[in-house]
């Protein structure tokens, strides 16, 4: 069976020699594609086309030469059989048709007869004229490797021909366009080239909202924003084979260069520097003259206060703030920006569509609206944003900074306070407080003094007293709220309402049934000095409100006097002209009648007097003429009606002279009495002066013989303060305890006692009495720790 194995070795060697060459193919189709694809690859690079464009073309060819092995591989898997050979065999040897695959077939274990042997020896005599090549020739193992080769010798040509070589090109795919450095050398550029016919296109940022531009024949010098994209083109007068661009001391970006001649290329400034352009031909290397690029600046905003509010504002009134922005390319958005106890808040104001370089506004919100209370600090400024992003710094710490660059006004601060009425508000508040303060000081005009002769009796005065002023407080609480007006008005009323409080609690503590001891004589002229004090706070309070109506009312008068005398005059213009229609002297007539009503409405605000007398006799003679002119309308004639309506016009003109004249009396008198207090203020300043002058001459004479008299004025100033704040916190506790209801008469003596104490105290640290105040000061914390078991006590008691 020799014969037999040699003919299986011989087949074993047939399927090793095909597998050998399906993968020697396989690997040379795989590099052969592979080197196609750095071809094609280095060829798009160095024709500028983008690196997604040079990717694809790379993975492309990668995918290709995958495929190609594993179409190569096919024999591997294929060519395993010895059987499918022995068919060819003995297709090329037709006589040996079914001898070798019956040879093949025989086991070898099985016992060789005649024949058996016959077909073996047959077929092994055939096969020794057969060679392994014939049965797996290397005709495609062979094409593979000369493909390969081919592949190879032209990327290498490739190196010489193009400015970029391949691993130059690849290394671009990853890295910045670095390598390009060591094509173009700055050492090694010594030739200067001359561009000529320079143009720019301009594209600017978005938030500048300035259209594209092209600047023709430039001296190549570029002026723009930061972010802006220019694209240059120049020729040259040589021929070169390859160009690159060259910004600031970066490393060269190849440029587009057309016939040889024309240059395109393209950048975006985002720093002031220069450029300039390489050239490469034939290893000569070259460079232009540099191009300055300057930056043209982008500002922040500019924010402009032209008007700020007071260092106090009422929670009602207006910030009236007028201010200004402007910016070199536009503003994109204003806000408000307030601090309010430590918190920072925001509001917008305005968000630009389309940006203005310069807006003027004014904000008209009230500190109410902005959801600020009486007794806020506030810090205030209008800040806007360009639209220009801002670092990544300045990000940090505004929210707005993705918007634009910020501009910020001026710092304002103010003190917001209570509501402030004004207008019609605070006539009809006026009015309303003297409806409720009349009846009150008329019950105390009307009653004796003292008003009981037994402690019960004034128990039950005071809380009359109280049921008095319940209309006054309920006329506060509609006008001002929850909060304290800050009006002249509002003084007025609270000053009436704190001595009614004082008064009430000084007969609950004094003839309370659980009092301590007698009710004393100085107790009786004490209450008595309480309602005598009443009284007169009552009368300054309705006078004087009285007096800012009576002159609200005047001056609405006038205004409405001259507004008649305005249309008096126009019909006179008429009644002067001829061919003017009845109808148009009515329809002017109209517009007198309503202003003789807002005459009649001031008139009535106006307590009984001259002027009110003089008022009401010429309208009433108005009215009559007006009435017989409206009765007879139809039986008049033009001549008729022109002669009443002229003594109409006559009636108004006496009327408004009159009320000047009245009013003119009125402000002599005033003058005479402003010259009267003014020199009374005088005299007052000059006192003032002279105290001063003989305090300063007295602090010298300290200083000069005592060296730490300057310490000394320091702590007396620290304890005025404490001293002013203890007095105020007491002030505003008696305010909280009214008029005393429902609180044991020990306490209230207590929170009296109290307040007297640190009085005290207070007038003993203004004489800078050391003695005293010590002695006050002792007083005083006794009294305050008396304060506080009243406290406790008090705390949870039911009131009444």
């Amino acid at each position: 069976m020799r014969k037999r194995r040699e003919i299986e070795v011989f087949f074993q060697r047939v399927v090793r020699s095909a597998q050998l060459n399906s993968l020697g193919a396989g690997i040379s189709l795989l590099w052969s594609m592979l080197l196609l694809g750095i071809f094609f690859c280095t060829i798009s690079i160095n024709s500028n086309f983008s690196k997604e464009h040079a990717i694809f073309v790379l993975v492309s060819f990668s995918l290709l030469s995958l495929c190609s092995f594993l179409w190569a591989l096919r024999h591997w898997f294929r060519n395993q059989s010895q059987k499918m050979y022995a068919q060819k065999v003995e297709h090329q040897i037709p006589e040996l048709r079914g001898s070798l695959l019956c040879a093949l077939e025989i086991p070898s274990q099985a016992d060789s007869g005649r024949i058996h042997e016959r077909i073996v020896e047959r077929a092994h005599h055939s096969i020794q004229s057969l060679s392994v090549s014939s049965l797996a020739p290397k005709k495609t193992l062979v094409r593979s490797l000369f493909f390969l080769s081919s592949s190879f010798l032209a990327l290498l040509i490739l190196q010489f021909l193009l400015p970029l070589s391949s691993l130059d090109a690849l290394a671009s795919l990853v890295e910045k366009p670095e390598v390009t450095e060591s094509i173009v050398e700055k050492q090694s550029i010594f030739q200067e080239v001359k561009i000529a016919d320079i143009t720019l296109h301009y594209e600017f940022p978005e938030y500048t909202k300035q259209d594209p531009i092209t600047v023709q024949n430039s001296d190549g010098t570029i002026h723009a924003p930061i972010n802006s994209k220019v694209r240059i083109q120049a020729r040259v007068k040589e021929e070169f084979r390859s160009v690159f661009l060259q910004v600031h001391d970066s490393p060269p970006i190849p440029a587009e260069l057309n016939n040889r001649f024309f240059i395109t290329t393209e950048l975006v400034i985002d720093k002031p520097g220069t450029w300039r352009l390489l050239f490469e031909k034939e290893g000569v290397k070259a460079s232009s003259e540099e191009f300055q690029i300057e930056v043209d600046g982008d500002n922040p905003p500019v924010v402009t206060l032209e008007t700020t509010p007071p260092e106090t504002l009422a929670n009602n009134q207006s910030l009236n703030i007028r201010w200004s922005a402007q910016d070199d390319y536009g503003l994109k958005k204003i806000i408000l920006e307030y601090e309010v106890n430590g918190k920072q808040k925001t509001k917008s104001i305005r968000d630009f569509r389309r940006t203005k370089t310069k807006y003027n506004g004014r904000m008209a919100y009230t500190p109410k609206r902005l959801g600020l209370k009486s007794g806020d600090r506030v810090e205030l400024r209008i800040v806007a944003y360009d639209g220009q992003p801002a670092s990544e710094e300045e990000a940090k710490n505004d929210e707005f900074a993705h918007i634009g660059k910020r501009g910020e006004s001026a710092t304002i601060s103010f003190q917001v306070v209570g509501p402030k009425l004004e207008g019609e508000r605070l006539v009809l508040a006026n009015q309303d407080f003297l409806a409720a303060m009349i009846p009150a000081l008329a019950d105390f005009l009307i009653e004796p003094v003292p008003p009981s002769s037994t402690d019960a009796g004034m128990i039950t005065w005071a809380s009359s007293v109280q049921k008095r002023f319940i209309p006054l407080q309920e006329a506060t609480k509609k006008h001002w709220g929850n909060e304290i007006a800050t009006d002249y008005t509002a003084e007025l009323v609270l000053q009436v309402l704190d001595t009614s409080n004082r008064i009430m609690r000084f007969v609950r503590t004094t003839y309370h049934e659980k009092k301590l001891g007698r009710v004393k004589k100085q107790d009786r002229e004490t209450f008595i000095e309480l309602h005598e004090q009443q009284i007169v706070d009552l009368e300054k309070a309705i006078y004087l409100i009285d007096r800012m109506l009576r002159m609200t009312h005047f001056q609405l008068l006038l205004t409405a006097s001259e507004e008649a005398m305005e249309h008096t005059q126009k019909i006179d213009e008429l009644l002067s002209k001829e061919d003017i229609t009845r109808q148009t002297k009515k329809n002017r007539m109209t517009r007198l009648e309503r202003a003789l009503k807002e005459m009649d409405k001031a008139v009535k605000g106006i307590s009984d007097g001259s002027m009110k007398q003089f008022v009401v006799l010429y309208r009433q003679q108005i009215d009559n003429l007006w009435t017989e002119m409206s009765q007879r309308d139809a039986e008049l004639d033009d001549d008729q009606y022109d002669v009443l309506l002229q003594e109409l016009t006559e009636s108004v003109f006496e009327l408004h002279e009159g009320i000047q004249e009245q009013l003119r009396r009125q402000k002599n008198d005033e003058e005479k009495k402003k010259e009267e207090f003014k020199k009374l203020i005088e005299e007052l300043k000059k006192q003032k002066n002279d105290q001063l002058d003989l305090s300063q001459e007295l602090e010298d004479t300290r200083k000069k013989f005592d060296t730490t008299a300057q310490e000394r004025v320091q702590m007396w100033k620290q304890l005025q303060h404490l001293a002013d704040d203890a007095q105020a916190g007491s002030e505003q506790l008696k305010r909280e305890l009214g008029g005393g209801e429902g609180y044991r008469s020990g306490s209230i003596r207590q929170y009296e006692k109290q307040s007297r104490a640190l009085r005290d105290l207070q007038n003993a640290i203004k004489a800078r009495d050391y003695e005293q105040s010590f002695r006050e000061l002792s007083m005083a914390m006794r009294m305050n720790r008396s304060v506080q078991s009243q406290n406790y006590t008090e705390k949870n008691r039911e009131r009444m």
